[in-house]
Order: structure tokens, then C-alpha cells, then sequence
């Protein structure tokens, strides 16, 4: 799994160059959304929240852990070994 780091500036030309399987950002660009990768948009505004988006099911999670964010990294990665 190779692992690209981005600035709020740079992600739209980053993850046009590397084609990512899974983003996290605080504001994934709504043509990546609409493209079927994974992602998780996280915002810090009130406490901890994000959203995550895997397999076509999205959902939010306040007070979003460590934990869960690992899990979309392992679920991303899963369907990558898989070849989906």
C-alpha cells in the first residue's frame, strides 16, 4: 500500500496523479466522492466527526475514534488486496 500526503491546496492534483483507493481529508472534493473510492472526511468543528464512505454506504460518526478510522484504512485495503 503506498501512502500520499496532501495539502488542502494539492489534494485534487495528488489524487488525480496517484488515483487513490481511500481519502482522508477535511473536505474531499465532491468528483472523488462521485468516482466510488473510499473516503473519509473528517471535521473538527463540533468535537470530532466524520464521514466515511465505503462500498457505496456512507455514514457519520461523532466522537469518531482512532479505531474507526483504522477500520476504513483496513477496509480500503481489503478490497485493494481483492481487486476490487
Amino acid at each position: 500500500m503506498e501512502i500520499a500526503l496532501a495539502s488542502a491546496q494539492t489534494l485534487q492534483h495528488e489524487a488525480r496523479r496517484t488515483k487513490p483507493h481511500l481519502i482522508i481529508a477535511t473536505e474531499v472534493p465532491p468528483e472523488f466522492k462521485e468516482m466510488g473510492v473510499f473516503w473519509v472526511e473528517v471535521c473538527m468543528a463540533n468535537g470530532l466527526e466524520a464521514t466515511i464512505s465505503a462500498d457505496g454506504y456512507s455514514t457519520t460518526i461523532e466522537d469518531v475514534s482512532l479505531q474507526d478510522l483504522l477500520a476504513a484504512v483496513d477496509k480500503a485495503k481489503e478490497q485493494l488486496d481483492h481487486g476490487a
